[in-house]
């Protein structure tokens, strides 16, 4: 049987709830919490045709050891088959390496990378 938990005192004939403020420090067990961060990504236009492509960003060693996706951000059609040409890409320290092995893209292209931290 689920029970509703509602924290609140008693005022009079009425109840005011409490939100208590926490954060993930707080919490005992926060090595079992799971913290998305995000970095926005402008990656331009390769010269030439390189298979890889080294794109500067500052991330901290957390997002380095954690396991990261990446999103498309621009719109169109363009901007997928752009997106489409990454075949594997990796995070290092304070670099996003992108890999290319068939085609190259047009037009520059924003993406997101997702990076899902454990504990704090």
């Amino acid at each position: 049987m689920a029970i509703n938990f509602r924290l609140a005192y008693n005022q009079g004939i009425d109840y005011v709830d409490l939100f208590p403020r926490s954060s993930m420090e707080a919490v005992i067990d926060s090595d079992n919490i799971l913290q998305y961060t995000t970095i926005n990504v402008n990656i331009p236009v390769p010269t030439g045709t390189p298979t890889t492509q080294t794109i500067t960003i500052a991330t901290t060693q957390a997002q380095v050891d954690s396991p990261v996706a990446m999103q498309l951000i621009t719109t169109g059609e363009q901007a997928e088959q752009d997106y489409s040409t990454i075949t594997q890409f990796e995070v290092q320290n304070n670099a996003l390496v992108i890999t290319r092995l068939y085609n190259w893209p047009q037009q520059a292209i924003d993406v997101e990378l997702v990076f899902q931290q454990k504990g704090v």
